[in-house]
């Protein structure tokens, strides 16, 4: 189980790596609302989380390793060898 302000953090995390890449745009990326976005890098909402769906479209949309947004565990970086 993983906690949600962390997983928050992450996603804001690969965000800003990718770019600085906006909650806008990366909702736009993968078909949410902003606010959907912004909800789920809340520290404030920690009951509100992206499905699994969703965990694989942001991971696709930033290039980021599965593994490490959903637990913090290996690379952040989709491909990097340490995946």
């Amino acid at each position: 189980m993983f906690v949600m302000s962390e997983l928050g953090d992450r996603i804001k995390q690969g965000r800003e790596n990718a770019g600085r890449m906006s909650q806008d745009a990366l909702a736009h990326a993968i078909g949410v609302s902003r606010a959907a976005v912004a909800q789920w890098e809340s520290k404030k909402d920690n009951n509100t989380k992206p499905s699994i769906e969703n965990l694989v479209k942001i991971a696709e949309s930033l290039e980021l390793n599965i593994e490490w947004l959903i637990t913090g565990n290996g690379s952040m970086q989709k491909g990097s060898a340490a995946d």
